[in-house]
């Protein structure tokens, strides 16, 4: 399996609606099916922009997950979403996918990753914690929100 930026081939298109069609069906979405915000729009037909990061995890020549930095409002800050298929877990790739976003965060210079997560995912819950997300908040229902500031954990890492 393996981890590289979305393409924008059709094939990559396919595979990751296809995929973000399942993760929206088993209730860890907001939204029952994928509907793409005007975001998803900008990097599914850009996805060579600098202002995004839109990564898929593949098992040969099928999309299993993706993982993307898409940036918010606030100056400094992208939100993170993540996701993977039932039988793609538990194999590392959701790991490879967020630390490969936070470098990419790292390089821009951004200060601050955001995302919202169910209460119940507890898979995802860990591996957020265990890089340094915190809770910062509920939403409605179950939604946990959480962030990472990235300027604290770049100071952290030097000698």
């Amino acid at each position: 399996m393996n981890v590289h930026p979305f393409s924008g081939f059709d094939q990559d298109i396919m595979g990751l609606a296809a995929v973000l069609n399942t993760v929206c069906a088993e209730g860890m979405m907001r939204t029952p099916r994928f509907e793409p915000t005007p975001a998803w729009e900008h990097a599914l037909a850009r996805p060579d922009c600098p202002c995004h990061l839109l990564l898929v995890a593949a098992d040969g020549a099928n999309i299993v997950g993706w993982c993307r930095l898409f940036p918010t409002d606030a100056n400094g800050e992208a939100e993170l979403g993540i996701g993977l298929l039932a039988p793609a877990r538990g194999h590392g790739l959701g790991t490879r996918m967020l630390l490969e976003a936070i470098a990419w965060a790292h390089e821009r210079g951004l200060a601050r990753l955001v995302l919202t997560t169910r209460g119940d995912n507890h898979r995802a819950l860990h591996l957020f914690t265990k890089h340094g997300f915190v809770p910062t908040g509920r939403k409605e229902g179950n939604w946990i929100e959480m962030a990472l500031g990235l300027q604290l954990l770049k100071a952290r890492s030097k000698p």
